[in-house]
């Protein structure tokens, strides 16, 4: 493999653990994410 061979595969993996998200159930709606973070300053 040559290096970007490498870097995509790296960068798909990445993509692929982000899609378990949905999976599990382990996301949040944009509402869910200012009453979570306001107090961060998050949406103001």
């Amino acid at each position: 493999m040559n290096s970007e061979e490498v870097e995509n595969a790296r960068i798909g993996a990445i993509i692929e653990t982000g899609f378990k998200d949905f999976e599990t159930g382990n996301t949040l709606t944009e509402d869910e994410m200012v009453a979570t973070f306001e107090k961060y300053g998050w949406h103001k």
